[in-house]
Parts: structure tokens; sequence; C-alpha cells
């Protein structure tokens, strides 16, 4: 991947989410790369690359487009949870393709964990689907993602900061693509009661709403390249 140290989020492409986070972000930050995007949301800053499709060149026959996922963190980091989360954010991203234009294909998203301030994963999830429309391809939906959580004191918070989520009971980041607002990622830790659950998927899905705002703003901006 391209050098990434001197880069910063464009400042004029920045508003506030609904507590104050701001939200910033910049596409095409990589020249070589199909579509790219950095995003910082709060204290979460994260930069994604998508390369490819490329023609698969051995025999094994794939119907739908090989889509793969590098999650890499910090270099000081001491998480070990990569894996699930490259998984998560290809079980949120891969609907977003039209297979069968791609078969035979390949394309790898890297997504590069520069910020993390504990709700790394949505932030992760918007800046993929940015780099996916920085490309131009054809696409079946955007997809977005909204956190929310429940903090000590019983209250629902969308888009907490880091010490929020660090002194929460529960913690929910949903995906939704964004023409029926179905579920298309899910992932909570914590405990709550069913009541609770079905609260916080609705208020992720506020978060998702407000950052389809962001995206069409941004298709707006890039239309030339995009």
């Amino acid at each position: 991947m391209e050098s990434v140290e001197t880069m910063e989020v464009a400042e004029k492409n920045c508003s506030k989410s609904s507590n104050g986070n701001s939200v910033k972000f910049e596409i095409n930050v990589l020249n070589k790369a199909e579509g790219s995007a950095i995003l910082s949301m709060g204290k979460n800053v994260v930069l994604t690359a998508l390369y490819g499709p490329y023609e698969l060149k051995h025999l094994r026959v794939q119907d739908d487009l090989a889509f793969q996922v590098n999650y890499r963190t910090k270099a000081w980091s001491q998480g070990n949870n990569f894996k699930s989360i490259e998984d998560l954010i290809k079980s949120a991203c891969e609907s977003i393709f039209y297979p069968r234009p791609f078969s035979r294909h390949e394309s790898t998203l890297l997504v590069q964990e520069l910020q993390d301030d504990n709700s790394i994963l949505c932030c992760a999830v918007n800046a993929s689907c940015l780099a996916i429309m920085a490309t131009g391809m054809e696409m079946q939906h955007l997809v977005t993602a909204g956190c929310c959580c429940i903090d000590e004191k019983g209250d629902m918070v969308l888009d907490p900061d880091g010490e929020t989520i660090k002194k929460s009971k529960f913690v929910m980041t949903a995906a939704f693509e964004c023409i029926n607002y179905n579920i298309v990622m899910i992932n909570s830790e914590g405990s709550c009661s069913p009541k609770e659950f079905n609260a916080a998927t609705e208020m992720c899905k506020s978060g998702a709403k407000e950052m389809v705002k962001w995206f069409k703003a941004a298709i707006m901006k890039y239309s030339k390249v995009l």
C-alpha cells in the first residue's frame, strides 16, 4: 500500500454527527488503487483502498466476484481481533457488488486502521463503502453503518466516544443497505434486554441514514471522477 504517514483528512469535507463528533472524509487519496478513501469519525480514522477486479488466471471456476478484505492495525496496536473485523467488513460490503458481471474476477479491499477510539468497525465499514464508490463500479446499493451503546446510566448513546464505550454495558455496530435499510451486518458486545436490543438497532439505523447524506455529498462533489 502507498505511504500514508503524512496523510490528513481534508478539513473541507467536514460535519458533525448527532452527538457532536466530527466526520471528515476524502476520496481517491491513493493513486494506484481503483478507489480509495480516508474517513475520520470522531477519533476513529481509517484508510481504505480497493484493488481490482482482476481476472483470475487459475482454472478454479468462480460464479461470483471473489472479494477479499485485508485489515491492518496500527504498527503499535496490541489487538488480535483483526480477523473477526475482516469477516465483519466483508459481510457488510460484499453485497454492494453485482456478482455476475465480475465472475472469475477477484477484488481486494485493504483497510488500514490509523486511529482507534473503540468504535473502529463502524468507521471501517463506512470508509470501505466510500472506497468502493470511488471506483465508479456499478453498485447494487450503498452500505452504511452506525454505532450506539447503552452507557453506565442506562441511556442510549449514538456515535459514542471511546470513554463512553469503555464504561458502557452494551455496544452495537450495525450496517444497512441503503434502499430498504435491511441489516447486512451486526456486531454487539455486552448484554441487554430484547427491547433494548431492538432500540439499539433502530438507533444504529438512524446513524447509518445520517452517513448516507454524506455519501450523497461525496457523489456530488466527486461526480467528475466517479
